[in-house]
């Protein structure tokens, strides 16, 4: 089961850098369609590694949710990169929450934790391949390759979605995702 599990994090791992390096970001993608969002985000919870899923609070993950649209098998990288984010940006004693919505044109999901926060000048940059914020805040290295983030816009943006990054009020980050209606 840990072999099985390490295996998959190394092969995420290796399309993660795969697509980062591509012209195009295209790795055999499913093309787009409408999908359940809370079902896909479901099913990506239970690809997070053990240690994610036992600080994962899900808020609220509606089953009424209308469809998305887009390309379903995204979602649970994108969920990956931005729990792993929260969890490594976070004390380990906080939880990561993770909520799920929609509004008339748009479904969203939302990431926070409780830790450091995002300084506003950052928010931009941090999209950026390579870039990486400062350890310096809390004293801890965050180790990394800078990839994370710049992926996930990627992933979205293809999608005609888009994601924001932004300090929560109280301490912390909230990363938000939004995906048209199918």
């Amino acid at each position: 089961r840990i072999i099985g599990t390490r295996a998959g994090e190394l092969a995420r791992l290796v399309d993660r850098l795969l697509s980062a390096a591509s012209e195009d970001g295209e790795l055999g993608v499913a093309p787009a369609g409408p999908f359940d969002l809370a079902e896909a985000l479901r099913a990506a919870v239970e690809e997070l590694p053990a240690d994610l899923r036992r600080r994962l609070v899900i808020d609220n993950l509606p089953v009424e949710l209308p469809k998305a649209y887009g390309e379903r098998d995204s979602i649970a990288t994108i969920l990956t990169e931005l729990t792993t984010n929260a969890e490594k940006y976070s004390p380990s004693d906080t939880p990561v929450e993770l909520c799920a919505g929609a509004d008339e044109e748009t479904l969203r999901f939302r990431v926070s934790d409780r830790g450091a926060g995002i300084k506003p000048e950052h928010v931009e940059r941090a999209f950026e391949r390579y870039w990486q914020a400062d350890s310096s805040a809390d004293g801890r290295p965050h180790p990394g390759a800078g990839l994370g983030l710049y992926l996930v816009r990627r992933l979205v943006e293809r999608q005609q979605g888009w994601v924001s990054l932004r300090p929560r009020e109280g301490g912390g980050t909230t990363a938000e995702v939004r995906l048209p209606r199918a």
